[in-house]
C-alpha cells in the first residue's frame, strides 16, 4: 500500500496529464481517419510502464538478494524509453510506409539490452558495491533514443519547408520535452522520460484534434 501511495504522490503531475490524455483519447469519436490512435495509446502505455518499473527498480536496489529482479526492471525501462519516442515518431508519420525502418533502432535496442539476461554484456551491478556498471552494449538505449530525436527534428524541418509553421512549433515542443527528459534521466538517474512523453503525446494529439493536420 505504501508503494502505491508513494507512486501516486511522487508522480501526481504525470498521472494528472495521463488522465487527461486518456480522457481525450477515449472521448473523441470524430478523430480524422488518417490519425492512428494506437500510437498515442502506446505512448500512454509506455509512460505507465515507466511509472511502475522505475520505482520497482529503486526498490530492488536496496537489497542485493533482488539482483535478478533489478536486472529485469532495468531492462524493461531501457526497452520502453526509446520505444515511447518511437511511437511519437510513428504518430508524426501516420501515412509512412517505412515503419519497419523506423522500428529498427528500437529492435536493435531490445536485442542489445536483452543480452543482460544472459550475462554481463550490456550492464551489470557490482557484486560488492551493487553499483550500476554500463558496458558498450548498454549504450543502445541512448543511441536509439538519439536517432528518434534526430528523426523528429527532421520531421520538424520538413514541416517548416512545407509552410506548416504551427505543426513545426508543436514538434519543437515534442523534441524539447523528449530531449530534456532523456538527458535529465541519463545524467541524474531520476525518471523524467515518462513525463516528457506524456506531455509530448498530449500536446501532439490535441494539435491533431484541433487542426486535423494529417
Amino acid at each position: 500500500m505504501s508503494f502505491f501511495l508513494n507512486l501516486v504522490a511522487g508522480n501526481f503531475h504525470i498521472l494528472f496529464i495521463l488522465c487527461g490524455f486518456a480522457y481525450f483519447l477515449v472521448s473523441q469519436k470524430d478523430t480524422p481517419a488518417s490519425v492512428e490512435k494506437k500510437y498515442y495509446w502506446w505512448m500512454f502505455a509506455c509512460s505507465i510502464v515507466l511509472l511502475i518499473v522505475v520505482p520497482l527498480e529503486l526498490w530492488t536496489a536496496r537489497d542485493m538478494s533482488r539482483y535478478n529482479l533489478r536486472v529485469l526492471f532495468s531492462v524493461i525501462a531501457y526497452w520502453v524509453r526509446p520505444a515511447a519516442i518511437m511511437f511519437l515518431v510513428f504518430s508524426c508519420t501516420p501515412r509512412s510506409k517505412k515503419r519497419i525502418l523506423i522500428a529498427l533502432p528500437e529492435i536493435f535496442n531490445v536485442i542489445c539490452m536483452s543480452a543482460a539476461f544472459f550475462g554481463d554484456y550490456a550492464f551489470y551491478y557490482d557484486h560488492v558495491t551493487y553499483k550500476f556498471i554500463r558496458l558498450p552494449l548498454g549504450y543502445a538505449p541512448h543511441i536509439a533514443a538519439g536517432i528518434y530525436v534526430v528523426w523528429l527534428i527532421a520531421i520538424m524541418i520538413r514541416e517548416v519547408t512545407k509552410g506548416f509553421k504551427l505543426e513545426s512549433g508543436i514538434l519543437f515542443i515534442c523534441v524539447f520535452f523528449s530531449t530534456v527528459g532523456l538527458l535529465y534521466t541519463m545524467f541524474t538517474g531520476y525518471e523524467f522520460v515518462s513525463f516528457s512523453i506524456a506531455t509530448s503525446g498530449f500536446f501532439h494529439y490535441m494539435f491533431i484534434r484541433a487542426t486535423k493536420h494529417y
